[in-house]
């Protein structure tokens, strides 16, 4: 457990060091095999988010909103960051995950001697809307390092089998020090993900429409803010990506 957000603190300081800066002309730049697979995982994986509606407890909900968030850095950062955030973060189970109509809430708490992790919030799900509301709070140590973090996910998503429209926002507070870090380093990293009108095929694969991704990080006394966009279509595979 310890490893996957220690994983994200490197990942945003990562992301601090090496993003390009913002610019305020859209222009399409080249992508890469690499990254026109992210451009796809961000749209595949918040649709398998559809798993709740039949099982409320399915574990993957939170290793699919960090996957999207691992592969919207990847395709904003300027140099390719190790790994992605694909492992659960917390093991959800029945007695801190409960159903009551079309509310999914989250209160599951775990504790070991390399500290406290909690998850807390609800999912609402109506037909194909999906309403994220959850929170993460880390305060955790591993080789020398200690991590304090807050997590918040924000998410307005219409979800079906041919489409997926709306936002999902990423809110991170984080604090981290000691070994390989010169000094206390805190900061804070907001991104923003927007759905417009994404088409897909019968795989599940994007084939029209738009993602906006936008970030805000401060941290080590600097701030950034920027944007990419992505146009796919009219095959599954093809995408444009913009900065």
């Amino acid at each position: 457990m310890k490893k996957i957000f220690v994983l994200l603190t490197s990942l945003v300081l990562a992301f601090v060091i090496f993003a390009n800066c913002g610019e305020d002309e859209k222009k399409e730049v080249t992508i890469t095999a690499a990254q026109k697979e992210s451009a796809k995982g961000v749209v595949t994986k918040v649709s398998s988010l559809k798993t709740v509606k039949t099982n409320p407890e399915d574990q993957t909900v939170f290793a699919n909103l960090n996957a999207v968030f691992g592969d919207a850095q990847q395709l904003l950062a300027a140099a390719q960051t190790s790994g992605k955030l694909t492992a659960a973060m917390l093991q959800a189970n029945e007695s801190c995950v409960t159903k009551s109509g079309d509310t999914i809430t989250y209160n599951c708490a775990s504790g070991d001697m390399g500290g406290t992790y909690a998850i807390t919030g609800t999912i609402t799900v109506t037909g194909d809307t999906f309403k994220i509301d959850l929170k993460i709070d880390v305060d955790a140590t591993s080789g020398g390092m200690g991590t304090k973090q807050t997590m918040v996910y924000k998410g307005d998503l219409t979800i079906s089998d041919t489409k997926i429209d709306g936002t999902l926002d990423y809110d991170i507070t984080f604090d981290v020090s000691g070994a390989g870090v010169p000094g206390a380093t805190a900061g804070t990293y907001k991104l923003k993900i927007k759905y417009e009108n994404v088409t897909l095929d019968s795989a599940g694969c994007p084939t029209g429409g738009k993602t906006k991704i936008d970030y805000d990080v401060s941290a080590q006394g600097q701030s950034q803010k920027g944007s990419v966009e992505l146009e796919y279509g009219p095959k599954c595979g093809d995408v444009k990506m913009y900065q």
